[in-house]
């Protein structure tokens, strides 16, 4: 019997200690490549919350571009549309920023020279009312509104030298 019970403590124990821990707060692996590109992650979502545009864009890649879901090529934007965004009127007129992130699954592949992370995001966004609210349509005010996005998305990162940067999925 206590023969037994020492070899199941023991093989139970060898198992614990075989386990991958994962990083803090996500099912993701604890390895020092699955940590840098989830570090590059928490600094965008901090970028985005704190409208850094000057942190934001040190994150992007110059080869960055994103398809947004579509063929129409009209709609895609690269580092030069980035840029053109955060230095625009409209994002200097962002009066507020509310998010919420989920990392959902996160990978690197092989060669651990590219990554992909698939999240979930809501975005609520306080902005000046362009025109004033028709009469009784808003709980907003006549001067600002919010605005609320959320979606799945994926961000693809891919190693520059050596640090992650942001290729597509803003």
């Amino acid at each position: 019997m206590k023969a037994t019970l020492l070899c199941l403590l023991a093989s139970g124990s060898l198992l614990i200690s075989c386990a991958t821990a994962n990083i803090q707060g996500t099912d993701i692996p604890d390895t020092p490549q699955n940590r840098a590109v989830i570090q590059v992650f928490f600094e965008y979502v901090e970028a985005v919350k704190a409208q850094n545009a000057d942190k934001l864009l040190a994150l992007v890649s110059e080869h960055y571009l994103d398809a947004n879901g579509t063929d129409d090529a009209t709609d895609d934007v690269d580092y030069e549309g980035v840029k053109k965004f955060v230095n625009s009127d409209a994002y200097r007129n962002i009066r507020a920023v509310s998010t919420f992130f989920i990392v959902k699954d996160m990978s690197v592949s092989p060669d651990e020279q590219t990554a992909k992370i698939l999240y979930y995001y809501e975005v609520r966004i306080k902005t000046d009312r362009l025109a004033p609210p028709e009469e009784g349509s808003s709980i907003n005010s006549d001067t600002q509104k919010w605005l609320k996005e959320t979606e799945v998305n994926q961000m693809l990162l891919k190693k520059e030298g050596d640090k992650w940067k942001i290729v597509s999925g803003l």
